[in-house]
């Protein structure tokens, strides 16, 4: 789901990934890798992409249909968010306290 959410923010703005490269500080073979591969971006990498353009990191990674972050700070939906003991181990990954 990812990659379909990168592509289709590059081809909804009319940016090659070169340029997406450069607004997000990801080298483009990283982004490449993401989109064509289908490799799973580390957390500050989904982090950054999302805030580069102003959409709900989770939307980005197909947690939530809600694009905007408007929208996702009205969502009451437990569905949509991590637990309270899930967390970020500050280098990208999700680790789950127990």
């Amino acid at each position: 789901m990812m990659e379909l959410r990168i592509r289709e923010l590059w081809q909804e703005l009319g940016i090659s990934l070169a340029q997406m490269s450069r607004m997000t500080g990801i080298s483009k073979r990283t982004l490449e890798n993401y989109v064509y591969s289908g490799v799973m971006p580390p957390l500050q990498n989904i982090e950054r992409i999302a805030a580069t353009y102003e959409v709900n990191p989770a939307w980005l990674v197909g947690w939530t249909c809600h694009r905007s972050l408007a929208q996702s700070e009205q969502i009451e939906d437990e569905q949509v968010r991590l637990p309270p003991y899930w967390n970020n181990d500050h280098e990208g990954r999700l680790i789950c306290w127990k």
